[in-house]
């Protein structure tokens, strides 16, 4: 199974409210219900997935939504702008600033869902059951 991700636009919360622990955990639920659907085959048989591929499109991490480019004033070390060179190492380092908060933000069972490695059971992985679906 194929899940296309784009356009989350996480942010490190400093400009703008970053998306809520509950949206992932809906998209988590959802993920499983699609998992557990998919399961179902043509043949009226289920046979669980072999995996769920997690595509992240673009656009995930935001790290132009955040007051952290304004610490710094014209002139003092470490100034940057993201407009700058993009290839200083002022400028890394300060996506780098911006960008971890955001992906600590990320609840654990997605997180883990995301990445887990290829072959391993996974929390997103739907169970092995007997009934007729829906």
């Amino acid at each position: 199974m194929l899940i296309v991700i784009s356009d989350l636009h996480l942010v490190d919360g400093t400009c703008g409210k970053p998306i809520s622990a509950s949206a992932f955990q809906l998209f988590a639920a959802r993920l499983n219900e699609l998992a557990f659907n998919a399961s179902w085959r043509a043949d009226k048989r289920y046979r669980p997935l072999d995996g769920i591929d997690i595509l992240l499109l673009g656009d995930i991490l935001d790290p132009l939504h955040s007051t952290l480019w304004l610490d710094k004033s014209l002139g003092e070390p470490g100034y940057v702008r993201p407009w700058t060179d993009i290839h200083a190492p002022e400028c890394a380092a300060k996506v780098q600033a911006i960008t971890q908060p955001s992906s600590s933000t990320t609840p654990r069972r997605l997180k883990s869902c995301v990445t887990s490695p290829r072959g391993s059971s996974s929390a997103c992985r739907p169970p092995l059951v007997a009934v007729a679906p829906r």
